[in-house]
């Protein structure tokens, strides 16, 4: 009676090994099904080749071919003098030549980019963007001359004059010589007064105040 326990035990134990082996198995399928995303470059740089083991900087002779040109791999783009000789410089990838950064005449160091290479038509107005950014980020030979009014500071603001202070208005015709007499007594500067707003109410508020002082 033992016997099929013991098998129906083994039996339940190999199917939990299965149902956990089968998410790993999948797992592991899954991993080996996935492959690595692979970004295939579609603007390459062209440099100044080194053609001698002295040589620092090179001189365009001439352009074999212009922008706008296709070229495949193994074809001599341009022609470079340098400290020995003319030599002819070939592209190792096919493409547009989208961009020449140095024209013939001029020279550039060693392993700096003299042109870049578009893939496909499409990628000719990424590799503009690409050479204006390398453009932008090279420091500027000449710095454009400033005008002579950018150049000079702009001359100091003239100063303001500052307003006359308002003339006090004249007690006159305003302050009674009684008034004038009741202000010196209690110390009130009637100029100030006269020359507030609304000075008639205000002097006579005070000759007000003062009568009823003189009342007590």
């Amino acid at each position: 009676s033992s016997a099929p326990l013991a098998f129906s035990a083994s039996a339940s134990a190999l199917s939990a090994r299965l149902r956990l082996a089968a998410p790993a198995a999948s797992c592991a399928a899954t991993t080996r099904r996935r492959r690595p995303v692979v970004v295939r470059a579609k603007i390459r740089e062209i440099f100044m080749p080194a053609l001698s083991s002295t040589m620092t900087e090179g001189k365009i002779v001439s352009w074999a071919a212009a922008e706008g040109d296709r070229v495949a791999k193994g074809d001599a783009v341009v022609v470079v003098e340098s400290d020995k000789a003319d030599m002819d410089v070939e592209t190792f990838y096919d493409g547009i030549v989208a961009v020449v950064l140095v024209p013939a005449g001029e020279s550039a160091p060693v392993g700096a980019p003299i042109a870049l290479l578009a893939e496909s038509e499409e990628d000719v107005a990424l590799a503009v963007a690409q050479a204006q950014a390398l453009s932008s980020g090279q420091p500027q030979q000449e710095a454009p001359a400033l005008s002579d009014a950018a150049a000079s500071p702009p001359p100091p603001a003239a100063p303001v004059a500052a307003a006359p202070a308002p003339v006090a208005a004249g007690t006159k015709g305003v302050a009674t010589p009684q008034a004038k007499k009741l202000a010196k007594q209690h110390r009130v500067d009637l100029a100030k007064l006269a020359s507030s707003q609304n000075q008639r109410w205000l002097l006579l508020l005070l000759l007000l105040r003062l009568s009823l002082q003189l009342r007590q």
